[in-house]
């Protein structure tokens, strides 16, 4: 039997994280003047639905079989979706006085927004730094009680390099890359 590697991948794609992530800082973080359920539809829209979305068309106009973009050209509008949704997002969390959030979507603009710019030189995962993002962001604000995520980190890396999608270099280069964004963000809105 072959084990579908790229359906257990989607799980852990950057849409798919977003969720989770999202629906956990609104419920374990404040929200300032939005409820929990508010600040997670919100997350639900403009941090998955826009990077989704556009995608889901193409993909059922025939352009693509799945959500594997093997050319690294064509996923420049997807990215600026996700860069277009995530900074919409910001700014709702951040007129809403939802610090927590703010970060979670400012790390989210900068890692879609870097993320695009390096796909057009050198393939570099959306699905490590998607995970990895928010888990730094997770350890910061919670702790040693995020610590059982990073699990996910050598699971994740495990089913793209099994795809064949991405190789260590490319998935640490992602990592690395969403960390450094997320640190970003937590000193930028004085979090750390």
């Amino acid at each position: 039997m072959k084990v579908p590697y790229k359906k257990l991948s989607l799980p852990v794609s950057a849409p798919a994280v977003a969720l989770f992530a999202v629906l956990a800082f609104s419920l374990l973080t404040g929200t300032g003047s939005l409820t929990s359920t508010e600040a997670f539809l919100i997350g639900l829209v403009f941090h998955a639905g826009f990077s989704s979305v556009p995608a889901m068309i193409d993909i059922r106009r025939g352009k693509f079989p799945d959500f594997e973009f093997p050319e690294r050209r064509k996923r420049r509008k997807y990215y600026f979706f996700a860069a277009l949704g995530d900074g919409i997002g910001l700014l709702a969390y951040y007129w809403s006085g939802a610090p927590a959030l703010s970060a979670l979507a400012l790390t989210y603009v900068l890692s879609a927004s870097l993320v695009g710019l390096i796909n057009e030189k050198w393939k570099i995962s959306a699905h490590a730094a998607g995970l990895t993002g928010p888990l730094v962001l997770a350890l910061a604000l919670f702790g040693l009680n995020a610590s059982p995520l990073l699990v996910l980190v050598p699971l994740t890396f495990w089913l793209r390099i099994k795809t064949g999608a991405h190789n260590f270099l490319q998935l640490a280069g992602g990592g690395l890359l969403a960390a450094g964004c997320a640190l970003a963000s937590l000193a930028a809105l004085r979090l750390l």
